[in-house]
């Protein structure tokens, strides 16, 4: 998955953009995937524009339904490699965008860079011109 400084799929979630096209001069993440593993999960990109924004998975049968609300649920299958609340996409005073792992078991991966409980940093500084997200370990889409 691509960050990048929306959807029919995710129509019933008002922090999601339901057109491709958006305005620069508004601060605002677009997501997109970058290879044919993450488009099955994103089949299309999606702007984000309210932020705290929380990506994780979707739940499995009887699993206990996380105390922060996921704006974004992937599909994913056991065993699994994206936490029920995986990372939080958030915006920082400058307009910059900070890209934070809430404790995923696996971590995340950002531009090759992993971040989380395991490793020296949880937040990553997104680029102005985009990043690579990947959520869980190496293998995962």
């Amino acid at each position: 998955m691509t960050a990048k400084s929306s959807s029919s799929i995710f129509a019933d979630n008002p922090l999601i953009e339901a057109s491709t096209e958006f305005d620069k001069s508004l601060p605002s993440l677009r997501l997109e995937p970058d290879s044919e593993e993450a488009e099955h999960h994103l089949p299309e990109p999606i702007i984000i524009r309210q932020f705290p924004f929380f990506i994780g998975r979707k739940l499995s049968v009887n699993e206990k339904i996380p105390s922060l609300r996921v704006h974004l649920k992937l599909q994913d299958s056991k065993p699994f490699q994206i936490s029920r609340v995986h990372i939080v996409v958030q915006k920082t005073q400058d307009d910059q965008f900070l890209v934070r792992d809430l404790d995923s078991n696996l971590g995340t991966i950002v531009d090759g860079k992993a971040i989380g409980r395991k490793f020296s940093d949880d937040s990553f500084q997104l680029p102005k011109q985009g990043a690579s997200i990947t959520l869980g370990g190496v293998s995962s889409p």
